[in-house]
């Protein structure tokens, strides 16, 4: 064997949609002991690419000779953990997904653009010079004065991100006076001294729950609202902490990151960093970095928080895992919540999930003995459990959304100095804008979606493709003028709640009205005041808030989920009645849940607030058993998209149509999406179903690796998703 033969080859990870790994000779000087995990720079076609490395390969390896050379290696050691490192791969199998895409999604923007990965914070200190100035030596520079005081009133250092409020030039004037200085500082590790000043005594179930709670596994923390699921997080990331441990909690949202900070910090004298879309590229990174590093002893985030390494891992918390939110539903598909169990598995640390209306796939594993139950049933002394009725609207007015009999209910609240809050999840002014004498209806020309007439922006929108347009004045048919907004969206209510009770604050909380970085922080301080007010939102309202002076909750518009062609629609609804139930009677009053609807008797939704949510999800697990559904089989669906209808169904019917590798895998399809049209694409979904995973998975092996053979995928965008939670 020739000595080329027998060199080492370098495996990398490219951030590029192919499900391969590629191979390239090693750049002069490179360390052969260099770990996975570590960034390498290559060349990839025209252009220059940032990897991750993978291993060594010493096979004969076919076209060796047209191998390219790795250019600079990024890193003297590897910037994921050993095992974040390893989940990465894992989710690449599990979820089909290409390795390189796994690890760009796990991997900060900064560092996937090259930028160093050993943060230095930047920050100002107070010089002698400074210290000692006289009070009025800066009075005809006020802004500079200011911050002189500012830096007198903390005497520590404050890093640049803190100031972020200043101008650089005010900043840079003060150096350059030699009254403060700049310093770049590492990160060092966390210290906990001790706890904040802290008077609570666990109930005799949180101690319960708090105890069962080992070093490793996964518990189902099943809490009535208002239970204190939060303070059985505290108490066990407080035993983490002074174990010299790190935590990490996952929430579904943006907006309960700062009500869920507010309280940790309330709470422990230690680095808490955030981490969530919001954020500036540079402030993820150095959040990312204070975990890494073990600066930051708590880390409160996001979906893709899940990837963040930690020096010492403790614990991880998914609160609300319920939460769809928790599935990425475009590119990488994954499931933060499964992956949060199987990074406790690799790091043998304990998972903890957290929920008032746990997902019948977390039922179904405590059922297998693969999840320990915990149950909290009772609310703290002086909360009393919400009372729920029912209006019915079957012969009952009802103007914009609101019937005579909730109108006196709301205002009974009032009367009360309660606040109410309204949910109707549709946001804008009207879903529909229709011409009176043609019936034309206004429609996205991208999507099969009407579009939705926005007051605020005098606009019209599609919610789907983004496509935005200005209201017309006229019929574009038949020039006729009169155009109805039909249909009922936030802003609508909103306006007619302003005109039924003037003298009242109507506070709107959906991505419109939170659109601003800290517009939804601003409103939940307005929320908090505890003035009446009246709340109307959309699903990010109902997520874990804890409103004490909400004493009636209302469910308006819900009559689609009963009949919808969605399995999951049943299981969903009835979470979303009893977390927005959950958000009134928080305080020293009884709460009250309203349901308007016009299926009073429905079955599911009367067995949910006669019997509550555990025998609920024992009739939805018995009805998903009797049918085969998850989590009694599993699932997977190839997505295809094109310019063209029948290039998308021709395609997955290739893949359906080959030799079936295995008789206990069903197929369902290809048909088109129930929105067959959107951004301009045409989608189509082929569906497989399972009573075994493995088979399913292999199956599924099998038509992706056909898939990327065929001459006819340079026509599509294809994808594949593993444990969908939408299947159309």
């Amino acid at each position: 064997m020739d000595q080329l033969s027998l060199q080492r080859y370098l495996k990398i990870a490219i951030p590029v949609p192919l499900r391969k790994i590629f191979h390239y000779l090693p750049p002069k000087n490179f360390p052969m002991d260099t770990l996975p995990g570590s960034r390498i720079r290559v060349p990839f076609g025209n252009q220059t690419l940032n990897g991750v490395l993978l291993g060594y390969s010493s096979k004969n390896i076919e076209d060796k000779y047209k191998l390219k050379k790795a250019e600079k290696l990024l890193d003297h050691s590897p910037i994921l953990t050993k095992s974040v490192y390893e989940l990465c791969v894992w989710a690449s199998e599990y979820y089909h997904h290409p390795v390189g895409e796994v690890f760009a999604a796990a991997i900060p923007s900064l560092l996937r653009k090259g930028h160093s990965s050993n943060i230095e914070v930047e920050q100002f200190f107070l010089t002698d010079e400074g210290r000692n100035l006289d009070r009025g030596a800066l009075r005809n520079a006020p802004r500079q004065h200011e911050l002189i005081s500012l830096f007198r009133r903390t005497k520590t250092g404050i890093s640049r991100k803190n100031l972020n409020q200043i101008s650089t030039r005010v900043i840079q004037s003060l150096v350059d006076k030699d009254l403060i200085v700049r310093k770049f500082m590492k990160s060092q590790p966390f210290h906990f001294d001790r706890l904040n000043d802290n008077d609570i005594i666990p109930t005799t179930e949180q101690q319960a729950a708090i105890k069962s709670v080992g070093e490793s596994g996964v518990y189902l923390l099943q809490g009535v609202t208002g239970s204190g699921k939060t303070e059985v997080y505290l108490q066990l990331i407080e035993e983490k902490l002074k174990a010299g441990q790190q935590s990490l909690v996952l929430v579904p949202e943006i907006g309960l990151t700062p009500q869920t900070v507010q309280r940790f910090q309330a709470r422990f004298r230690v680095k808490i960093t955030v981490l969530h879309s919001a954020l500036s590229a540079t402030e993820r990174l150095l959040g990312w970095q204070d975990m890494a590093s073990g600066h930051a002893g708590i880390i409160i985030g996001t979906r893709s928080s899940i990837f963040t390494p930690m020096a010492k891992p403790g614990l991880i918390i998914v609160d609300e895992e319920h939460d769809s939110s928790f599935k990425q539903h475009q590119g990488f598909r994954y499931s933060a919540r499964d992956l949060a169990v199987m990074r406790g598995k690799i790091e043998n640390i304990s998972v903890l999930l957290g929920s008032a209306t746990p997902s019948l796939e977390s039922l179904h594993n405590v059922r297998l003995g693969k999840y320990a139950h915990l149950h909290l049933r009772e609310r703290p002394a002086g909360i009393s459990k919400e009372s729920y009725s029912i209006i019915n609207l079957k012969h009952k007015g009802v103007v914009n959304g609101l019937s005579d009999q909730l109108v006196e209910m709301i205002d009974y609240h009032l009367s009360k100095k309660g606040q109410i809050l309204i949910f109707l999840n549709r946001r804008g002014f009207s879903p529909v804008l229709l011409c009176s004498e043609c019936k034309w209806m206004a429609a996205c020309p991208r999507c099969d979606a009407r579009l939705t007439y926005h007051l605020s922006r005098d606009k019209m929108e599609c919610h789907h493709c983004n496509f935005k347009t200005p209201r017309p004045k006229a019929c574009p048919e038949c020039q006729g003028s009169e155009l109805l907004k039909i249909g009922l969206g936030t802003e609508k209510i909103e306006e007619h709640l302003n005109t039924l009770f003037p003298n009242t604050r109507v506070i709107r909380i959906d991505r419109d009205s939170t659109r601003n970085k800290n517009s939804f922080g601003q409103l939940l301080k307005e929320i908090e005041d505890g003035e009446p007010a009246i709340l109307i939102g959309t699903q990010m309202l109902a997520k874990g808030h804890n409103f004490s002076n909400v004493t009636l909750s209302v469910l308006i518009e819900i009559d689609s989920s009963f009949y919808s062609a969605d399995y999951r629609a049943e299981e969903q609804l009835g979470q979303i009645i009893l977390q927005v139930g959950g958000r009134s009677g928080r305080g020293k009053n009884k709460g009250t849940v309203v349901i308007q609807t016009h299926f009073p008797s429905q079955p599911a939704l009367k067995q949910l607030i006669a019997d509550g949510y555990e025998a609920f999800a024992e009739k939805l697990l018995k009805d998903r058993r009797e049918n085969e559904l998850p989590p009694y089989s599993y699932q997977a669906i190839l997505r295809a998209e094109s310019n063209s209808s029948s290039v998308a169904l021709n395609f997955l019917r290739k893949v359906a149509n080959i030799r079936k590798p295995n008789p206990s895998v069903s197929l369902f399809g290809p048909f088109p999406s129930n929105m067959e049209k959107r951004a301009g694409r045409f989608r189509a979904v082929l569906l497989l179903s399972s009573s075994s995973r493995g088979k399913l998975h292999r199956d599924l092996s099998y038509r992706i690796s056909y898939a990327e053979r065929l001459h006819l995928r340079r026509k599509v965008r294809w994808s594949v998703d593993v444990d969908p939670i939408d299947l159309f």
